[in-house]
């Protein structure tokens, strides 16, 4: 079957803590089943060669910059997490994990921008990382590999 040779297509791929990307434009052709299609992210000269910042995939913020908290085998397990803010400070505790998947309301941390947790199975810490809360209106900006916005 013939196609018009007008036609174009992007993929729009969207990430965990609202970064997104857009591939180049392509033209549809007959055959679908070639599916390596490069992606190009358009990275300016200055963001060139640095390090980009890796959630967690425990917690971390949503499209919605409320906090995700994701622990496949919660019913199994005792788990606990301790939130900090970016200069160490104790900010609270979340005991008793039991389910899943939950989500934390971004209120709960006050202020937007960079936050520490501690990740506790029975006591014993997992997992250190943090995360980044965006302020009210604004997407998650490309953060470095220590989590701080790249200027």
């Amino acid at each position: 079957e013939f196609l018009p040779s007008n036609q174009y297509y992007r993929l729009f791929i969207s990430f965990n803590g609202g970064s997104y990307i857009f591939t180049q434009s392509f033209q549809p052709s007959e055959d679908t089943t070639n599916l390596n299609i490069p992606i190009e992210i358009p990275v300016t000269e200055e963001q060139r060669g640095k390090s980009w910042f890796v959630p967690s995939r425990h917690v971390y913020t949503g499209k919605d910059n409320n906090v995700i908290i994701s622990l496949h085998d919660a019913e199994k397990r005792k788990y606990s997490i301790r939130f900090f803010d970016a200069d160490g400070s104790f900010l609270f505790e979340v005991n008793k994990i039991s389910k899943p998947f939950l989500i934390l309301d971004k209120v709960n941390f006050v202020h937007s921008g960079l936050f520490y947790f501690e990740l506790h199975e029975h006591k014993v810490i997992i997992e250190k990382h943090k995360f980044y809360i965006p302020k009210d209106g604004k997407s998650m900006p490309a953060l470095d590999v220590n989590g701080y916005e790249m200027k």
